[in-house]
């Protein structure tokens, strides 16, 4: 079976507030990890936390929605005691934000690996942004251990990265890498998020990505943007976008029926 590993403990650089729940489109970005754990085969949720909130229950919430189990792990041993040894463990980044149109690609991968970026000469800010793996290579935020080499890490002291200790250990034992084009991180696809700011940029992002060409401008222009960033975080955007998408051409389709032209080609627009 299959597991993956979650991690809600990585705060914004200056505040308490948790990476992994800062709000993306119409929920948190480690709800994002956990479509992408569903979509890789994933039958349940462990959740690396320091502290737990109404925040971290809310993510517990989601992960039920989507018809997996969840629970909270504090250390190696933890996550050791709910895993077979022929079990793997899907290990995914504090921050890890994976464009929807490229999740299929991550999550199809099998069996143990890597995912890394060989970045080259690109931008220092955006590589550091990724943990090194050696000198050519950086984590693309991604990897697959089996649950029987995690004896191994059982001993960390405590002030050790879990993820990165089963980063290492992933990377000792000559798992497969998947080194996937660094363009996707250049272009925003995959990213590691560290502020509220930029993952409310991802959002607009995948906003405008879903409207279409010329919808895309308009919601990246300035008051849109503003606008669309307020209404994506908001709980009730998805379904309220979603009935104005199919209500407004209907309305629209029956002001024509009544030769009102341009209210119906406002509504048709709109929609």
């Amino acid at each position: 079976m299959r597991t993956a590993l979650i991690s809600l403990t990585e705060t914004v650089p200056g505040s308490t507030a948790l990476r992994g729940a800062l709000p993306l489109a119409h929920g948190r970005l480690a709800m994002l990890h956990i479509d992408l754990a569903v979509q890789a085969g994933a039958g349940e949720i462990l959740c690396l936390v320091g502290t737990v909130d109404d925040r971290i229950r809310e993510i517990e919430g989601y992960a039920a929605q989507r018809g997996l189990a969840f629970h909270l792990v504090r250390s190696v041993a933890d996550i050791s005691v709910r895993l077979a040894s022929e079990d793997e463990l899907l290990v995914i980044a504090d921050g890890l934000y994976v464009a929807p149109a490229d999740m299929d690609r991550l999550a199809r991968e099998t069996g143990t690996f890597v995912a890394s970026f060989a970045p080259g000469d690109g931008a220092r800010v955006l590589i550091e942004r990724f943990e090194r793996i050696d000198i050519n290579h950086v984590w693309a935020g991604l990897a697959c251990v089996r649950a029987r080499d995690l004896v191994e890490a059982r001993e960390l002291p405590e002030d050790w990265s879990i993820q990165s200790a089963l980063l290492r250990l992933a990377v000792q034992r000559g798992y497969r890498r998947e080194v996937l084009p660094f363009s996707l991180a250049e272009a925003g696809r995959i990213a590691i998020v560290r502020e509220a700011g930029e993952a409310e940029i991802l959002a607009l992002q995948e906003l405008a990505g879903a409207s279409g060409g010329l919808g895309g401008k308009v919601v990246q222009t300035g008051a849109m943007a503003s606008l669309a960033r307020r209404v994506w975080s908001s709980g009730w955007s998805r379904p309220a976008l979603r009935l104005a998408g199919i209500g407004l051409p209907v309305i629209g389709i029956g002001m024509a029926g009544a030769q009102w032209g341009m209210a119906a080609l406002a509504m048709l627009v709109t929609g």
